[in-house]
């Protein structure tokens, strides 16, 4: 039998828009994560709804998808891989627009949303790397805007 201990603040730390904050703030937020298991098939977040969570997917693949205007059919946008961050367009957008469909089995870092609003307000860094980062699913929408 093996065992592993997760290293959530090396995992966290790392990635984008988290990089951006101080380490009191990190070592603060890393008690609110949830761990939280998606089926293969299972949605993690629907366009149709604003998200709860950000989440961060710790482990297996995920789908983003894009919604061809002409046909309202699915289409791929990108493979997920750990470390991807979700639900952050959607809120700060404040219009739901990602769906993220599990791919594997999936395990994510869930952040309740009211935490990571509580960070916007208190971290002009971090508010700012968001604000000046465009994502893929807002480039997408704009592309097919019309």
């Amino acid at each position: 039998m093996t065992s592993t201990t997760v290293d959530t603040k090396e995992f966290v730390a790392g990635l984008f828009p988290f990089n951006h904050l101080p380490q009191t703030s990190l070592e603060h937020l890393l008690k609110k994560f949830q761990f939280m298991r998606y089926r293969m098939g299972q949605a993690i977040l629907m366009r149709e709804a604003m998200p709860e969570y950000i989440s961060i997917i710790y482990q297996g693949q995920a789908r983003l998808l894009g919604y061809d205007k002409r046909t309202e059919k699915p289409v791929t946008l990108q493979l997920l891989q750990p470390g991807e961050v979700l639900g952050w367009v959607s809120n700060m957008r404040n219009i739901a627009c990602e769906t993220v469909i599990a791919s594997t089995e999936v395990i994510c870092l869930n952040l309740p949303i009211a935490d990571f609003f509580t960070l916007v307000k208190q971290n002009s860094a971090f508010r700012k790397a968001l604000h000046n980062h465009a994502a893929l699913m807002e480039l997408y929408d704009l592309l097919w805007k019309n």
